[in-house]
């Protein structure tokens, strides 16, 4: 895992982030994409690195952070803040709370993981890149048959909670066009777009929440 904070007091490093070692491979593919420089990414060991990250995801690590059965990535644990949407609010003296929990792991998780499995394609051997290319083919295929909203023509915020699908129109959705190009279809995008544009964009870029249930 790649560390969430630093201290500035010279404590240990907090590890309660469920999404930033999976941005640490984004990046990696992006330098890739850009330098077309393979030969630094295998001889630096970021290729490496990136399928023990992987495989940590796989095998399960803090916070009950794990690929669950549908081939996506889940986690979380009481009082615990995995993502950037699950800020802590101080209380009372040292004491804080988690604002927002959430179990599963959101939609921008999402498409980070399918993009993760794209490196070891190239880089892995024939049978680890295979095995990621089916991770990859089963995060899409559930990705589509669960989280399109056909009746908002947006994505869900949350499937399968305990309050049933969360219609809550939410920024994150905009990962699922960005980081991927097969996640949703051209014209689920362009839906998606619209939504985003006509309901959360701010001239200082894009707000959250639309709560769920507030008509559009």
């Amino acid at each position: 895992m790649v560390p969430n904070r630093f201290p500035d007091i010279g404590e240990q490093p907090e590890y309660n982030t469920i999404d930033a070692s999976l941005w640490f491979i984004h990046a990696i593919e992006r330098y890739l994409a850009y330098s077309k420089d393979e030969a630094r990414v295998r001889g630096s060991g970021l290729a490496c690195g990136e399928t023990r990250i992987i495989d940590g995801y796989r095998q399960g690590t803090r916070y009950s952070i794990h690929m669950d059965e549908d081939g996506l990535i889940a986690g979380g644990v009481p009082g615990a803040q995995l993502t950037w949407m699950d800020a802590k609010k101080s209380a009372t003296g040292s004491s804080r709370r988690v604002m927002e929990s959430r179990s599963r792991f959101k939609r921008c998780g999402r498409g980070l993981w399918k993009s993760a499995n794209i490196l070891p394609t190239k880089f892995g051997e024939p049978a680890y890149a295979m095995r990621c290319r089916e991770d990859r083919t089963r995060t899409v295929a559930f990705f589509r048959a669960k989280f399109w909203n056909e009746a908002g023509g947006f994505l869900y915020d949350v499937i399968d909670g305990p309050e049933g699908n969360d219609a809550s129109i939410r920024p994150n959705q905009i990962y699922a066009v960005a980081l991927c190009d097969d996640l949703v279809t051209q014209e689920q995008a362009e839906q998606i777009l619209r939504i985003v544009e006509d309901h959360l964009l701010t001239p200082v870029g894009l707000r959250t929440p639309l709560a769920k249930g507030q008509p559009l």
